[in-house]
């Protein structure tokens, strides 16, 4: 369920090399953490979110084609794992 947003997650930040997904248990829904540089945020979430929003919509075409859903979340890496 990560690897989709791993691969579009790499192809988009300037450093792949720093990025990482992760699959959290969430309230309702499982969550799909993208974590990236703090430059990279940006181009990961694209102009006002379109990025993240068409991100959005594979993972909402995946979920109907296989039943399971899941939340899409980009942070920042923490400090201590940021270069």
């Amino acid at each position: 369920m990560t690897g989709l947003a791993q691969y579009l997650a790499e192809r988009l930040a300037s450093r792949p090399e720093l990025v990482s997904v992760e699959l959290e248990a969430g309230a309702a829904r499982p969550v799909v953490v993208i974590r990236a540089h703090q430059e990279d945020i940006p181009e990961i979430l694209g102009r006002r979110g379109r990025t993240v929003r068409a991100i959005r919509a594979l993972y909402a075409v995946y979920a109907a084609k296989t039943g399971r859903r899941a939340e899409i979340s980009v942070n920042p890496l923490p400090p201590e794992e940021a270069p």
